[in-house]
């Protein structure tokens, strides 16, 4: 078979390291560093699962150069001490025992930090926070400067001696040295600041000493933005301006990102964002300077990626996600199995997790991320078994392949006509039609693994015990709740499930929605792209509690496009005459005039079956929202843990 994505995976060059791909690992933060910064195992097996992988070139997350001021997250990455060096070389040569080329990304996080972790006032190029609700950082002097240079060569010297391949730069997102490039946060008047020239100096500066500390023919580059994104931020003009002047520096290459954390959506998109919708940034500075240009820009397929570079966009396609959700990326798109690649969803679970929870980064669509040592024994169990699953959406169907992959027969019974459950409905607003990505995931590997697929079956305990299975899995899933609401049996009230799943035909009215979390916000989208007004009553003190941060500042900007209004701290009292009667906070009454009203206030477990099962003779497991209404990632992981201990 000949190369199905010539362009894609040809050899490429920076400076003198040759690649064998031209996909790039982006570096992305995983929180699996030790306490102190160092490299740990399960470091080094992520890296090197992803270079196994096939990628070409594996960055190495962000690794900081100043210690605690250059600090962003309490397990940071370290590289500003000689006793980290063994730690990174083990890392690095991990990386390049099956293939890849190891590179890593130094920064300072300047005032993208907070007080507890840099251990004081957080520094930056002038007392501007980076971001609505950040601290106030403190100005550096320029003595400071000139220190904070020398930790940037001193770094990239180490780098050198741990064995890696080439050497990136942090200067995007909001970062130190994308503070002082930004009109948004450089008010500096000194030789730091005022043009494009005096804002570069500090970036230039630290160009040439890691120049001066690696040599002339090492590889490095930087990452920059494209467009800040951000009121008063640098646009693509001046970026593309700022390139050239950083290449002239002695780059050997340039990674495009976009964004300042304010604008923090555009940089770790959420789902609606179509893929490659910002290579035009990359593409503009391509144009400007003579040195390879990678791009990321959620890249998910291998094809989208292929007719990047030989459309001329990009040199190299830059993979983030899409390669925390399939480590085997690349060997499947060689094998000309692009359709088994697992496609990331952009659901973002993968940032809340380092950046808000503090846990070591998760996956929805691949439960085993940061657990790959626990399912190490993941091969057929020591005695074949008959495993009956029942429920056949995300949590079922997951924990069906993984019993079936583990040798047991199993069945899989579903009481509605099609696989999936509420991942049907979650598909259908606008914008979330990559979660139907995750649905031929699970189907394909059912498939695959021969599970026995009953569709339109109301299983009870009658059925299961002439079944006579060695285990069975509930996985039925969940219910609306029904809070204690007066008037809910109004003719007019309808849930936000019977409106996704087109029950509830609603079109050109006037819409109340009890509830303002996820599924309500995405609900009432859905019902505005109808021709809809939707109002919402959230009891809670803000709209989208339950929503991650960067896909909550997406959501609220697309609820207001589509003039939906939200009403927080606000308690739905009673479906009245005229419509729906609340009551703020502060006590203050409220009626909200509505022809229908949509309940989204949350789930409810359907353990039922479960109960009713817990007297017969044969382990029970109940999983995913039957157990406790909770996300997607819950119900994935709980599938995959049920079938692997079956």
């Amino acid at each position: 078979m000949g190369n199905p994505y010539p362009h894609l995976l040809s050899p490429g060059r920076i400076g003198r390291m040759e690649i064998r791909n031209r996909v790039v690992m982006s570096p992305m933060g995983t929180n699996y560093a030790s306490d102190t910064g160092g490299v740990t195992e399960r470091m080094i097996r992520h890296y090197a699962e992803r270079a196994r992988g096939g990628t070409g070139l594996v960055i190495v997350e962000n690794t900081t150069v100043q210690y605690p001021q250059g600090r962003g997250a309490p397990a940071h990455n370290r590289i500003d001490r000689d006793e980290f060096i063994p730690g990174l070389n083990r890392l690095a040569e991990a990386i390049q025992r099956y293939g890849a080329r190891a590179a890593i990304q130094i920064n300072h996080v300047g005032a993208l930090t907070s007080p507890q972790l840099c251990g004081g006032v957080p520094v930056g190029p002038s007392d501007v926070p980076v971001a609505p609700g950040r601290a106030t950082p403190r100005p550096l002097t320029a003595d400071e400067i000139r220190e904070i240079v020398q930790c940037f060569a001193a770094a990239a010297a180490r780098a050198v001696r741990a064995g890696f391949d080439g050497l990136e730069i942090h200067g995007a997102h909001g970062y130190l040295i994308s503070q002082f490039l930004s009109a948004y946060t450089n008010r500096r008047t000194d030789e730091y600041g005022g043009g494009l020239e005096g804002r570069a100096r500090f970036a230039l500066e630290v160009i040439a000493a890691v120049r001066q500390a690696v040599g002339r023919g090492f590889p490095v580059w930087m990452r920059i933005n494209g467009d800040d994104f951000v009121e008063g931020g640098n646009t693509q003009e001046e970026y593309k301006a700022l390139a050239k002047m950083l290449v002239q520096a002695g780059l050997d290459a340039l990674h495009v990102s976009a964004a300042f954390p304010a604008a923090h959506h555009k940089q770790i998109e959420p789902m609606r964002f179509p893929q490659g919708w910002k290579l035009y940034l990359a593409e503009g500075i391509r144009q400007v300077v003579s040195v390879p240009v990678m791009a990321t820009s959620v890249i998910r397929e291998p094809a989208f990626a292929d007719e990047a570079i030989a459309a001329g966009k990009i040199d190299f396609a830059v993979i983030g996600r899409g390669l925390l959700a399939d480590p085997e990326w690349v060997n499947k798109a060689r094998a000309g199995e692009a359709h088994r690649i697992r496609r990331c969803i952009s659901c973002n679970v993968c940032s809340k997790s380092r950046s808000v929870d503090g846990i070591p980064i998760r996956c929805t669509v691949n439960p085993f991320l940061g657990r790959e040592e626990v399912f190490d024994d993941f091969g057929p169990a020591a005695q074949a078994k008959r495993v009956l699953v029942i429920g056949g959406g995300p949590a079922g169907m997951e924990a069906a392949w993984a019993a079936a992959r583990r040798g047991h027969r199993v069945i899989l019974c579903e009481r509605g006509s099609e696989l999936g459950g509420q991942m049907m409905l979650s598909s259908r607003p606008p914008g979330k039609e990559k979660i139907l990505w995750l649905y031929d995931t699970l189907t394909r590997q059912l498939r695959e693994a021969g599970v026995e697929v009953r569709l339109g079956v109301d299983v009870t305990p009658e059925y299961v015990a002439a079944e006579k299975p060695d285990a069975v899995i509930v996985a039925t899933g969940a219910r609306p709740l029904r809070p204690p609401i007066k008037g809910l049996d109004d003719a007019r009230v309808v849930t936000a499930w019977d409106v996704l799943s087109g029950k509830a035909d609603v079109q050109g009215k006037t819409v109340a929605m009890i509830g303002a979390g996820l599924v309500a916000c995405e609900t009432a989208l859905y019902l505005a792209a109808k021709g809809n007004r939707v109002t919402m009553v959230e009891m809670l003190d803000r709209i989208a509690p339950d929503v991650e941060p960067t896909t909550r500042i997406d959501l609220l900007e697309e609820l207001e496009r589509a003039g939906i209004i939200g009403y927080a701290a606000c308690r739905a009292k009673e479906v009245a005459g005229e419509g729906l009667a609340c009551e703020f906070a502060d006590g203050k009454p409220a009626l909200f005039a509505a022809d229908v009203i949509v309940l989204a206030a949350g789930a409810v477990a359907e353990r039922s079956l479960a109960d009713a099962l817990a007297s017969l003779d044969v382990p029970v497991y109940v999983i995913g929202d039957a157990q406790q209404p909770r996300r997607l990632v819950n119900a994935i992981y709980e599938g995959l843990l049920a079938g692997w201990q079956v």
